[in-house]
């Protein structure tokens, strides 16, 4: 793997990964295994954009078992791996292996931000297979973690409300609006996409 240069490798990425699989069983350097892992990792994020899950499926699962002897922790490769995994198993049917593994990276996992990721994949799930009330229930529950706690069925009183509330703020700010900076306060972020993640199945329901 070392002798071939950086184009080569982007090159013929899926051939070298798929041969060196085939003997991955006779590797037994760790360092020679994560290596390998890290490019199955890197073909099934290539196969992902294109939307070959199922292939991506494959270069993942032998990328985690290559990876079984990493350090563990959010940083580690074998976490990165299993991360990437859920999406292609529920894209594939196998709906009970991708809640396995979601399971298993919110237990490992502390960090909030880091935990709104897992929530955003099951959530996608539920919706992908039309489960709205789910979606939206895992969506609360992940935004309770934040300390937003968002009744299931609000009045029409509480909706007008907060939307009033939310056009005089911006009303009284709207010179400061322009020069903001833009806010990379990663739980801040956490929680814009946890909201985009639920929007359309919280509409689905209220249809």
């Amino acid at each position: 793997m070392r002798s071939l240069g950086f184009d080569q490798k982007e090159e013929s990425l899926f051939d070298m990964v798929y041969h060196l699989n085939l003997g991955s069983g006779e590797m037994i350097d760790e360092a020679e295994r994560n290596e390998l892992a890290a490019y199955n990792l890197k073909a099934a994020l290539k196969s992902k954009a294109s939307t070959a899950f199922a292939a991506a499926q494959r270069f993942l699962e032998t990328g985690l078992h290559l990876a079984t002897g990493d350090q563990p922790g959010m940083e580690s490769l074998a976490y990165r791996i299993m991360l990437e995994l859920p999406e292609c198993e529920y894209m594939c049917g196998r709906i009970d292996r991708a809640e396995e593994l979601l399971d298993l990276l919110m237990s490992r996992t502390t960090d909030l931000a880091q935990r709104s990721r897992i929530y955003m994949i099951r959530i996608a799930m539920n919706a992908y297979l039309k489960r709205n009330h789910i979606a939206v229930n895992i969506g609360r529950q992940a935004l309770a973690e934040f300390g937003w706690k968002l009744p299931m069925k609000p009045s029409k009183a509480a909706v007008l409300k907060e939307a009033a509330m939310t056009r005089i703020a911006l009303y009284r700010k709207r010179k400061e609006l322009p020069l903001l900076p833009v806010n990379r306060d990663p739980h801040y972020q956490a929680l814009s996409d946890l909201v985009m993640a639920i929007s359309a199945s919280v509409f689905s329901i209220s249809l």
